[in-house]
């Protein structure tokens, strides 16, 4: 059942801290949309692109938005280029509502990061820049897999070494190698042009 603006007055429900345009949208049955996502709760997510064959960054922001006079909980997702679109919503209290921001809350994104870090820890490969310094990829990832995943020392994955010929080095190393052909040709052209 969605609340309506008197029954979240009745539910002692503070929405004082909502802008005026978001209380007079409850009130009268209008459309409230925030716009400055920057001080919403986020969280990022990690996961691996089988079109582009690498990891890939993306961000997800719970909000508030005002539809037909009914306050909703929408999750926005914001991918790696800045473009934000509207991912997720459900009625703001209701139990599809809690399942919903489960689903993009800080533990859902837990699995990923970890799969991200071994990637990182037995490749070298930091895709995402995740790490400032490139020397520095292997041991914040052995870090993080034991402080924030729970693992092990004794259980983390051995590197690959630097001559390594696996599927996945040899994978790695024809698409290290296709990038800097085409970053060697960008700045040839960029140069004549």
């Amino acid at each position: 059942m969605p609340l309506t603006y008197s029954q979240a007055k009745a539910a002692i429900i503070d929405l004082r801290w909502l802008p005026d345009e978001a209380r007079a949208a409850l009130r009268d049955g209008g459309d409230w949309e925030k716009t400055d996502h920057t001080a919403d709760m986020g969280n990022p997510f990690v996961s691996w692109d089988s079109d582009k064959r690498t990891y890939v960054l993306t961000h997800y922001i719970a909000t508030l938005e005002v539809r037909g006079g009914d306050l909703y909980d929408v999750v926005l997702e914001c991918d790696a280029d800045g473009n934000w679109d509207s991912q997720d919503a459900a009625r703001y209290g209701t139990p599809e509502s809690a399942a919903m921001l489960a689903d993009y809350s800080y533990e859902a994104s837990r699995p990923g990061w970890k799969d991200y870090w071994v990637y990182v820890l037995t490749t070298g490969k930091d895709p995402i820049n995740e790490v400032m310094y490139r020397r520095d990829v292997r041991q914040v990832a052995r870090e993080s897999l034991v402080r924030d995943h729970g693992v092990a020392e004794a259980d983390l994955p051995a590197p690959h070494p630097d001559d390594c010929d696996c599927e996945l080095c040899a994978d790695l190393a024809r698409d290290e190698a296709a990038e800097w052909y085409d970053e060697l040709n960008r700045g040839y052209l960029q140069d004549r042009i």
